[in-house]
């Protein structure tokens, strides 16, 4: 993970302390919304006035993928397999590119997107 965004991830975490009403409940859209913040600042094309948005953004994007894909293991979900050396950012980039490929489900809840995703990225083998 590259140091500028090890900086957008530790500030996202220090912001979303005070922050997480605010994205209690989203849909696909928010999660593709946020999936174009992340890539801007991959990017570099993220001006510095937005850096503390933005890492706030990326923070709640990769928090919230982590914490639904451990959720759904916890809960029994075996029709996919997390590899043992995946980590956020691949995870990051799996869901955000299956959004980039089905926005007809934006509308859907965000957790049964992320379900989708690493379904079909890493499927369970029997």
């Amino acid at each position: 993970m590259s140091r500028r965004l090890l900086l957008f991830v530790t500030i996202a975490v220090l912001g979303a302390i005070f922050s997480v009403c605010v994205w209690a409940s989203p849909t696909g859209k928010t999660l593709y919304e946020d999936w174009t913040v992340y890539q801007r600042v991959k990017q570099g094309t993220i001006g510095s006035e937005d850096t503390t948005t933005a890492a706030a953004t990326i923070g709640f994007y990769l928090a919230y993928i982590i914490g639904t894909a451990d959720g759904l293991l916890a809960a029994g979900k075996t029709d996919f397999a997390l590899p043992k050396d995946a980590d956020p950012e691949q995870l990051g980039f799996v869901v955000g590119k299956y959004l980039e490929n089905h926005p007809a489900e934006w509308g859907d809840h965000s957790a049964l997107l992320i379900w989708r995703a690493l379904r079909l990225a890493f499927p369970a083998t029997r």
